[in-house]
């Protein structure tokens, strides 16, 4: 019987890039794609001053993007991250669920770091690739 091909694993670690805002004050949110091969994932990019959070585009209720299809990622008042499709708002600083039906369920972190001016993105394991970060 010939030997079966060997099939190389996806790479332990993935890492995307994506530059900081040059906002100077406030809430800003952006998702970008995280590369690798399976399904499309995005990541939520949160920047507050010098402060900087990276969470899954992934509600903990249904497992929908936050984003949904009107792109609205914050509360009227700017201060918490909100679902559009469920209105469930989430705390920028650690992703915990504050208010609607996941209440208490927190947002999953993203491993990530600064390196000058970008942000260093790592997608659990899959293969890297190139980011489309949305502004």
């Amino acid at each position: 019987m010939p030997a079966r091909p060997s099939i190389p694993l996806p790479s332990a670690r993935a890492w995307t890039r994506v530059r900081r805002s040059e906002q100077a004050s406030g809430l800003l949110v952006r998702s970008c794609v995280l590369p690798g091969d399976g399904p499309r994932r995005t990541a939520l990019v949160v920047e507050h001053g010098d402060e900087v959070r990276v969470y899954e585009n992934r509600c903990p209720h249904w497992s929908v993007p936050l984003d949904g299809p009107n792109g609205v990622l914050l509360t009227e008042d700017a201060v918490r991250l909100r679902c559009s499709v469920h209105g469930a708002e989430f705390l920028w600083q650690d992703g915990r669920c504050v208010a609607g039906p996941c209440e208490g369920a927190h947002l999953q972190a993203l491993p990530s770091r600064l390196e000058d001016d970008m942000i260093i993105i790592e997608r659990p394991p899959l293969t890297a690739g190139t980011s489309a970060c949305e502004a």
